[in-house]
């Protein structure tokens, strides 16, 4: 008995597929009963690429179960379809979400049918992508119904549109304004498969180019200088640096004040390159060159006043360069009594020695403003030269009476 009723089921499904096709190969049409129900049916939007197959899916509720439909993508008896068939190639459908049936895709258009019945469910019309389109295709799937146990639904129309990316390695692309190292430029760009104008592009700015350092003010011995760097491209300043001072080079040192006896000299160094003085310093003095004679010793001393045991002297020297005098004084003389030595037995009355007396200076005070050096000057006493002088003679006439009585003894003996 069951296997009864499933094979009636069968040939039922069988008859209303058989139906569905020829109404879906546009030989027939399967009028309505009079007591319909509600089915709601929506498409998407979809996107794809070319060579790739898209899916554009259909979904539907219903509040009486169904197990059959029918939508056109073609009119048959005209040729026509009702998409963009040089873009889109209909390949096929699938069911999603429903029971295992029967399908068709006769015609271009495509049917389902089913033993069991459903209440909602997905139907996946499947297009291969030909080429791009300048704009979205539009494809309209038109009336679109579904049955159950011979109720058929009202008709609907539902329309999808499906947008082909540009492929990008075929974009055409026109410069409209060329960019610059500061400003934006802007292309036009265009699908160069189809020719659709894929709108204005902005192309970024070049940015400069860094070229040659350009010296705007020479650095000097002692001053900063600059530099800028200019872009290679359009000229303009990039980047700016100072150039460090070069600093002074010493030359020679040059004299510009002699020394002398009496000041200081001074002398000077300057840059080779700006002429600049870098550097001074003194020159000591020169010492004095005393000037000497005959009658000074060989520092040039000459005795102006002997000094006495009483009294200090006094001596001067004179620079023979800047004729500068330098005065000194002698100290006084202090007396020396030196002893008579006894005759030596056997001498000669010529070797006999006789009791001197006399004076030496100790010292002597400079006086000059621009030396302290002095010199002691020694001088005779002339008390003791006199008594020196009386010596001599009463040695002298001794010897004149030995004299005398050697000659007188030589006549006696003859």
């Amino acid at each position: 008995m069951k296997i009864r009723k499933k094979l009636l089921s069968l040939l039922g499904a069988a008859a209303m597929a058989v139906t569905v096709m020829a109404v879906a190969g546009g030989a027939q049409e399967v009028k309505a009963a009079s007591n319909t129900y509600v089915v709601n049916s929506s498409v998407a939007d979809v996107t794809g690429n070319v060579g790739d197959t898209i899916e554009v899916p259909i979904t539907f509720t219903t509040d009486t179960p169904t197990n059959s439909l029918l939508g056109k993508l073609r009119d048959n008896k005209n040729n026509v379809s009702y998409y963009d068939d040089t873009v889109l190639k209909f390949v096929g459908t699938e069911f999603r979400g429903m029971p295992a049936g029967l399908t068709s895709t006769a015609g271009g258009n495509f049917s389902y049918v089913s033993t069991e019945t459903s209440t909602s469910g997905t139907i996946i019309l499947k297009f291969e992508v030909l080429k791009c389109s300048p704009t979205p295709v539009t494809l309209n799937i038109k009336d679109l119904y579904y049955t159950t146990n011979a109720i058929k639904t009202d008709t609907v129309n539902l329309t999808s549109k499906i947008t082909i990316n540009h492929p990008t390695d075929k974009r055409v692309e026109t410069v409209t304004k060329e960019p610059t190292c500061t400003e934006k430029g802007t292309k036009s760009v265009k699908c160069g498969e189809c020719g659709a104008d894929l709108g204005t592009e902005e192309i970024p700015a070049l940015g400069h180019t860094a070229g040659d350092w350009k010296v705007t003010k020479e650095a000097t011995c002692t001053e900063k200088g600059s530099k800028n760097q200019l872009c290679s491209v359009c000229g303009e300043v990039i980047k700016t640096e100072e150039i460090a001072a070069l600093g002074h080079k010493a030359g020679d040192w040059k004299v510009t004040k002699e020394a002398t006896c009496t000041e200081k000299g001074s002398k000077e160094q300057r840059c080779t390159v700006c002429g600049e003085v870098v550097k001074t310093e003194e020159i000591a003095k020169l010492a004095h060159t005393w000037k000497t004679d005959k009658d000074t010793d060989k520092d040039g001393w000459k005795v102006v006043t002997a000094a006495t045991k009483d009294k200090e002297g006094s001596k001067e020297r004179v620079c023979s360069v800047c004729g500068t005098k330098e005065t000194a004084t002698i100290a006084k003389l202090t007396a020396t009594t030196t002893p008579t030595p006894t005759a030596t037995p056997g001498a000669t009355s010529g070797n006999k020695n006789n009791t001197t007396t006399g004076t030496t200076s100790t010292g002597s005070k400079t006086t000059s403003g621009t030396s302290t050096g002095s010199t002691a000057v020694k001088t005779g006493d002339s008390t003791n030269v006199a008594g020196m002088v009386a010596a001599v003679a009463a040695s002298a006439g001794i010897l004149v009476i030995c004299g005398v009585m050697v000659m007188r003894r030589r006549k006696v003996n003859r």
